[in-house]
């Protein structure tokens, strides 16, 4: 899993130089399942926050796995409860998308 947190951080600094904002936000969401996956559940929440807003744009990746995203949220919520996820879920859509692929490259260990 770890490999796999690398891999989403250079691929996140690859679409950021290239301007993709809507592939950016699902490279967040899949950054979200593989911080959950390593129990990292409170980063998760907070990526998947950010991730998680409708900026109008669209991504040129292939879609989201509903039911990924689904066992990734229920992960979350069991591990920190509704007052902690939430917190963390609203502390994430309040970044820009820019400040939340700088955290997302921080908790990867890549900022």
């Amino acid at each position: 899993m770890e490999k796999a947190l690398r891999a989403l951080a250079e691929s996140l600094a690859l679409t950021r130089e290239q301007g993709r904002p809507g592939d950016l936000l699902q490279l967040l969401r899949a950054t979200a399942r593989v911080l959950a996956a390593l129990n990292r559940h409170a980063d998760a929440a907070l990526v998947l926050g950010a991730g998680s807003r409708n900026d109008g744009v669209r991504s040129t990746l292939p879609p989201d796995d509903p039911q990924a995203l689904a066992q990734t949220l229920a992960a979350c919520r069991a591990s920190l409860g509704e007052a902690a996820f939430d917190r963390a879920w609203q502390r994430g859509g309040m970044l820009t998308v820019e400040q939340a692929v700088e955290e997302a490259l921080r908790l990867a260990g890549a900022g």
